[in-house]
């Protein structure tokens, strides 16, 4: 177990925290679980925290045109829902007014998909 960092130390960590959820927001989702597992130690942060912080900046800088791909040959759960969604959205830009949405709606034409008018 390494030492508890100081007062400074611990507010930079902080922010390094800060940097790297504002990563994970903006799409670097390989390291979500890393940054989630080193923010929940921000109350007492430690040195060897801060080290396994460096470490993934270090990852960050290797694998900066790093890209997640996804095999489309793979169902997936979620994919289903989507394609549900999408067929709905289309379908709704078809029609012409609220009205005619709200008739398609009651028609059942929408299979499950719910309108707010």
């Amino acid at each position: 177990i390494s030492l508890e960092l100081d007062t400074t130390k611990a507010a930079y960590y902080q922010s390094l925290i800060g940097i790297l959820r504002w990563i994970v927001e903006l799409g670097r989702i390989d390291i979500t679980c890393e940054v989630s597992m080193m923010a929940s130690m921000m109350a007492f942060p430690r040195n060897g925290h801060l080290e396994a912080i460096y470490h993934i900046f270090a990852y960050l800088r290797q694998h900066h045109n790093a890209e997640i791909v996804f095999d489309p040959f793979v169902a997936h759960p979620i994919m289903p829902l989507v394609s549900k969604l999408l067929k709905c959205i289309t379908e709704a830009i078809e029609c012409s007014t609220a009205s005619e949405l709200e008739l398609y709606a009651n028609a059942g034409k929408f299979d499950r998909c719910v309108f707010i008018f």
